[in-house]
């Protein structure tokens, strides 16, 4: 990927996480931004459904999601965060492609 398409796709995640900020009750991205790197015990469940969210309706941007944000999570978010999206990839079935397909 080169870096004229790294920036894009930023651009592009920026927006859709702007928007899906609004949708949970933020302003904006900027504050989704503090909530998850503030002591907030529930900054893991917003990652987590931000992403969630991202993996459901807007794949071509997680990449870029977990390349910007996830260095805002404390060291100790970031291993349960890890371990709580690894579980979760591992029970989905392979030919799943959202989460509305798990039966």
């Amino acid at each position: 990927m080169s870096i004229l398409e790294m920036i894009r796709q930023t651009d592009r995640m920026l927006e859709v996480v702007d928007d899906l900020s609004r949708h949970m009750g933020m302003s904006d991205a900027t504050e989704f931004q503090k909530r998850i790197g503030s002591d907030d015990p529930a900054a893991d469940v917003a990652f987590l459904e931000m992403a969630e969210t991202l993996w459901a309706e807007h794949r071509d941007v997680l990449q870029a999601f977990y390349r910007h944000y996830f260095h805002h999570l404390s060291k100790e978010r970031r291993w349960r965060v890890s371990y709580t999206t690894a579980v979760s990839f591992l029970d989905r079935p392979a030919h799943a492609r959202s989460v509305g397909d798990i039966t």
